[in-house]
């Protein structure tokens, strides 16, 4: 996704890296001054139908949808592992494993945003398959938003730079955000810039 403010930032992250990142997040959403904000994970595909209903029968988890991500065309095949799913993370100290279990050998999305905030953006997204197209509205929702962070996570990403296993990610987020949240997002692009 295109950034929507100037926090912009996208590159290529070894995989401890991005663990380490990861777990400091987890830890700090799980302050309580984050009760007000929902955490969004965004599953683009490459999962099997099977997958989404499983994670909707965890107590942690609201799931919202979960549908075809190929083109409509292909969507007979309901059988291939193309499935995209969008839900609610209910307990914050789940947020690396779950975020890691969606994402794996794909590509995932995770959004904080204030709650009411959080349902335009599921409801923008709800649909009997996913158009990539969506990823607009999904931009200009956040557009005029302050009190936000996203990171979107290639988990299957290639690097001809690496010799390790890398991911790609990108994150932007909001002035209006904690101080001790924005600096976990301001630490790692110091440390990869």
């Amino acid at each position: 996704m295109q950034g929507v403010s100037t926090n912009h930032f996208e590159t290529e992250i070894e995989v401890n890296a991005f663990d380490q990142m990861l777990s400091a997040l987890t830890k700090e959403l799980c302050d309580a001054r984050y009760a007000p904000y929902s955490l969004v994970i965004f599953g683009h595909g490459d999962k099997p139908r099977s997958f989404y209903q499983d994670l909707g029968t965890h107590p942690d988890i609201q799931l919202h949808w979960h549908g075809w991500s190929g083109p409509k065309w292909l969507k007979f095949l309901g059988f291939l592992a193309s499935h995209a799913g969008i839900l609610t993370l209910k307990n914050p100290s789940r947020l690396k494993e779950i975020y890691t279990s969606v994402g794996e050998l794909s590509y995932c999305s995770l959004y904080l945003l204030k709650t009411a905030k959080a349902q335009q953006l599921i409801s923008a997204v709800k649909t009997d398959h996913w158009p990539f197209e969506k990823e607009r509205q999904i931009e200009t929702l956040l557009e005029s938003e302050t009190d936000f962070f996203f990171l979107d996570t290639v988990f299957d990403h290639y690097s001809e730079n690496f010799n390790e296993d890398v991911y790609y990610i990108s994150f932007d987020f909001g002035a209006a955000l904690p101080k001790s949240l924005k600096k976990i997002f301001k630490d790692l692009r110091s440390r990869l810039s």
